[in-house]
């Protein structure tokens, strides 16, 4: 149950990075899962092999956790960022 945990702060970093029109990290993370997703419907890899798409797409979701948990806090207004 801890992973349905830590989603919910990766998809609030995916939503406050969206705002922040910072949409390159947005796009690569759904473009790696779209390679995730291909491998395992198919068993078919495209560019990228399959263990270094989980690789990489980990550390961007610890990235966008890190926002999550910056951004659920509740004294986000009065910091600055970007």
């Amino acid at each position: 149950y801890i992973g349905f945990f830590l989603m919910v702060f990766v998809i609030i970093g995916i939503y406050y990075i969206g705002l922040k029109k910072k949409f390159s990290i947005v796009i690569s993370i759904f473009g790696m899962l779209g390679f995730i997703l291909l491998f395992y419907h198919f068993k078919v890899e495209i560019v990228i092999p399959y263990a270094r798409a989980l690789m990489y797409l980990y550390v961007l979701f610890a990235i966008v956790f890190g926002a999550g948990v910056f951004y659920s806090n509740g004294e986000v207004s009065n910091v600055q960022v970007g």
